[in-house]
């Protein structure tokens, strides 16, 4: 069942047996959740109906839509075999992941009754000269923007903004990053909101193992490295750091700490 709250405690939104639009019942849980407003998306398999899964919205009212059906021609070729995850980009955008009937992995971005794709293994990873896309891993959506980090088919890897009809690396393996050392290609966790994006890095010929940066525009900052302490003891270790969110003007994420108090501990960072 999937259950939330709008300051009045725990309400059902949908849950396995109930009829869905495709006929049949839902066979929950999927592997995508997300809010978006007071709607809420989902992914979920579909028992004995005209499609084998799809990805839905239920409106505050509780009307269910479906946005993308398994079987359903891809863009760009292919077609849809099984939705992996959601992400709301805005009031109306939808990113998801999804793996194709030929086994490629892509993101797509849903607006209205239209699915773009965003980029798909096998394509070239941009700014990384030579090789293609040979998996994603961490994605986050805004306005219509998606910034995703993808690894390259041989070594390498790159973060990569895409949205209003610009595709553009924001980081890749490499690059000088802001602070002293380079990039090494592994984007650990990432966030985005309007056209300001915050990453997690790993990083080579540096003091730091790895930093916390943060980019208008073109111009990127590093905030926080690796290693420092933190106002409860301890040291910050940002390696493996995973689930970054905008609250406010803040960027929050868990990360482990070094030392003897807490292994993990959920981190909020002020850019301002």
């Amino acid at each position: 069942m999937i259950a939330v709250d709008r300051g009045e405690g725990l309400a059902k939104v949908v849950a396995s047996g109930e009829p869905t639009p495709l006929g049949g019942t839902f066979d929950l849980p999927g592997d995508g959740l997300a809010l978006q407003g007071d709607s809420v998306l989902f992914s979920s398999a579909v028992k004995d109906g005209t499609a084998p899964a799809g990805l839905f919205r239920v409106d505050p009212g509780g009307g269910v839509a479906p946005l993308v059906r398994s079987g359903a021609a891809a863009p760009g070729g292919g077609r849809f075999k099984r939705i992996e995850s959601v992400l709301t980009a805005g009031p109306r955008g939808v990113v998801f992941s999804a793996t194709l009937d030929d086994d490629r992995e892509g993101l797509y971005l849903v607006r209205g009754a239209r699915v773009r794709q965003v980029a798909i293994t096998g394509n070239r990873l941009p700014g990384v000269r030579g090789q293609s896309i040979a998996s994603f891993d961490a994605v986050a959506a805004s306005q219509g923007r998606v910034l995703y980090a993808a690894f390259g088919s041989e070594d390498g890897g790159a973060l990569v903004l895409a949205g209003r009809g610009v595709i553009r690396p924001v980081a890749k393996t490499g690059s000088r990053a802001p602070g002293g050392g380079k990039f090494e290609g592994h984007f650990d966790a990432v966030t985005l909101s309007g056209k300001t994006a915050a990453f997690v890095a790993e990083l080579t010929d540096s003091a730091a193992s790895s930093g916390l940066f943060l980019v208008r525009g073109r111009r990127a900052r590093l905030l926080v490295p690796s290693g420092v302490p933190t106002p409860v003891g301890g040291t910050l270790d940002l390696d493996g750091a995973q689930g970054m969110s905008r609250v406010g003007a803040a960027i929050v994420f868990r990360a482990s700490l070094l030392g003897d108090l807490a292994k993990l501990a959920l981190v909020a960072v002020n850019p301002n």
